[in-house]
């Protein structure tokens, strides 16, 4: 589970490790030659590096991960993002083969961040919720 950059690295690390569920939260999303550069200055440099058609699962280890991830994913928008743009959600969206597998929300009115907006963060709970209930009902564990 990440949000921003730790949602992409939570893809990342699919391809190394193993897991049952993914939450990707606004997920960032880079070129594997960028991933070492700072968020803002590879943003300075190339402002296209978000949200460029050219990134694909043989040059983004996110993509491959999420690709390859054979567990079941939620994936949540912020519908105002100012940093992630929907082209971004896109691409993680475009390598999902099996959309049974997928829960796609987006967040009405919500931004990157919910500083300061107890109303975002309760429906961000909520929505783990609802989604960890149903997964956790699928397996017969109580809550």
């Amino acid at each position: 589970m990440g949000s921003s950059y730790g949602a992409y690295l939570s893809a990342v690390a699919t391809n190394f490790l193993e897991f049952e569920w993914l939450i990707l939260r606004v997920p960032a999303l880079y070129f594997d030659e960028g991933m070492d550069i700072p968020t803002d200055r590879l943003i300075k440099e190339n402002p296209q590096a978000f949200t460029s058609s050219d990134l694909t699962e043989e040059n983004c280890l996110a993509l491959k991960g999420v690709a390859n991830f054979a567990g079941e994913i939620l994936l949540i928008e912020s519908e105002k993002d100012e940093m992630i743009p929907h082209a971004v959600i896109e691409n993680y969206l475009s390598v999902i083969q099996d959309k049974r597998r997928l829960t796609y929300e987006v967040m009405k009115g919500a931004g990157h961040h919910f500083w300061n907006n107890p109303e975002l963060d309760e429906k961000y709970l909520d929505i783990l919720k609802d989604w960890l209930s149903e997964k956790n009902k699928e397996l017969e564990i109580e809550v």
